[in-house]
């Protein structure tokens, strides 16, 4: 079927139209975001929320570690979307079913000792040193030198990420390797 000039004009001017307004709606969004950053920031329990969250000593893993902190998004449910825009900025997600603030570690040294197989220190899913390495004679764990291992490790390395040990539970607790004196 050839299309006719009438059909082949209006086609166009409804897709001018759609890009026109397109456009429209991206300047008003554009916008909005600012006037909810500038929001967000005047914010007190949101401000005081971020600063837990990035102090936080608490932990959790799913796919990867991560710190958290209590946080109501209940009031903010109007503006889900943009406060989540504007926590991510911050590299901070929103857990909504759980009123959480969530900030992912980043790659982690796990030290998984209790587990019963695969026990050793893991990064990216990658065992880096394996247990036997730092058990002693009588099976038991030598911490001392299991971290003297891992901060060579991480000197031969370069890269110096955040050390948790993760128990059986699922349980996550940052690990200080540095020797003290």
């Amino acid at each position: 079927m050839k299309t006719s000039k009438t059909i082949k004009a209006l086609e166009s001017k409804r897709d001018k139209l759609k890009l026109s307004t397109f456009k429209q709606i991206e300047l008003i969004q554009a916008s909005l975001n600012k006037e909810y950053k500038k929001q967000f920031s005047k914010d007190e329990d949101l401000i005081k929320a971020i600063a837990s969250v990035e102090s936080s000593n608490e932990y959790g893993i799913d796919q990867d570690v991560y710190r958290w902190t209590r946080f109501d998004v209940s009031t903010y449910a109007n503006y889900m979307d943009a406060l989540r825009a504007h926590l991510s900025e911050l590299c901070i997600h929103v857990d909504a079913d759980h009123d959480a603030l969530l900030m992912y570690e980043g790659d982690c040294l796990i030290i998984q000792d209790d587990v019963g197989r695969d026990n050793g220190v893991w990064l990216n899913h990658k065992c880096v040193i394996d247990e036997r390495e730092y058990k002693t004679d009588d099976n038991e764990i030598d911490e001392t030198l299991r971290n003297s291992l891992i901060e060579a490790y991480m000197e031969k390395t370069g890269c110096f990420p955040s050390v948790v040990r993760i128990d059986r539970y699922s349980n996550v607790t940052p690990v200080n390797t540095q020797a003290t004196k």
